[in-house]
């Protein structure tokens, strides 16, 4: 589907590079990439930011 999937923290954002800044070893947690992906999404207007299937009812909206 054309996704560009980005290991976090990166490079690319402002959160992960302060993130790696402040710890070059950081091996990244869910908050880090969430913050990274909205981050993303509100900076490119071609981006779409889609929460997974973190909640209940993401999943149920998934198989619908």
């Amino acid at each position: 589907m054309g996704a560009n999937v980005v290991p976090s923290p990166s490079k690319l954002t402002d959160a992960g590079k302060a993130i790696l800044k402040k710890d070059p070893k950081c091996s990244g947690s869910l908050g880090i990439a969430i913050s990274e992906a909205v981050e993303d999404a509100v900076k490119h207007e071609n981006t779409h930011y889609s929460l997974g299937s973190v909640l209940n009812h993401v999943i149920l909206h998934q198989t619908s």
